[in-house]
């Protein structure tokens, strides 16, 4: 029975670095955790591990971007300011009329 266990166990975390499963088992008996008193089961600590795993998916997702040539953090393209007659004749066109000051 034991070894069926273990092996179910296996099979929930396979995916998983240990330092994930490591920190996943820390969490849960930790104090943040409201459940730390039950028996964890093998889909709460693989739940945890993705967790502890973010920081890793996204880096895995911007290696990605970059490498396929787009840039992930790219800025918008430099706005050009337009002319003040060109602005008034888009108000105008708008139905709004420019302030006189």
């Amino acid at each position: 029975m034991r070894e069926m266990e273990a092996e179910d166990w296996r099979e929930a975390l396979r995916e998983f670095p240990q330092w994930a499963i490591e920190r996943a088992v820390r969490w849960w008996k930790g104090e943040e955790n409201p459940d730390r008193r039950k028996r964890p089961m093998e889909g709460d600590i693989a739940a945890r591990c993705r967790l502890e795993m973010n920081g890793v998916s996204s880096a895995v997702l911007m290696l990605e971007l970059c490498s396929s040539g787009r840039n992930p953090v790219q800025k918008e393209e430099p706005r050009q300011r337009i002319s003040k007659e060109a602005a008034n004749e888009i108000m105008a066109k708008a139905g709004f009329a420019a302030k006189k000051l």
